[in-house]
């Protein structure tokens, strides 16, 4: 099991994503907003991060950011976003171990929740 924080200004799609992830037994948590999301920290240590990159507040470079200096080692950062991979040169900088553009598909989402999983013992 997992624990996954979602952070999408679009409720709806933050929610759908969330319900998602608890029916496959993973432990998730939407915040709609880029402070909403480090207010959660205090009470949160993901696993996953998964974050939009136009949020009204704080856009999820910067946010990506502030929260890699608070996330548990090992945490992984994936852009979830309509930007196609390189805008803004989020690879480049090593935000994210990821980039996946919406709406995203099973497949990718299987891949996603792989690369935050923990090895086979």
């Amino acid at each position: 099991m997992l624990r996954v924080l979602i952070v999408d200004d679009s409720r709806v799609a933050a929610d759908a994503l969330t319900e998602v992830l608890r029916q496959m037994g993973h432990s998730a948590e939407a915040a709609y907003s880029g402070r909403e999301a480090l207010a959660t920290m205090d009470r949160l240590s993901p696993d996953l991060f998964m974050l939009d990159l136009a949020l009204p507040d704080i856009d999820g470079y910067d946010l990506a950011r502030r929260l890699r200096l608070v996330a548990r080692d090992g945490a992984k950062f994936v852009a979830v976003t309509g930007y196609g991979p390189g805008i803004g040169g989020n690879m480049s900088e090593h935000l994210f171990d990821e980039h996946v553009v919406k709406p995203m598909s099973p497949q990718v989402l299987l891949k996603v929740l792989a690369l935050a999983s923990p090895p086979p013992a």
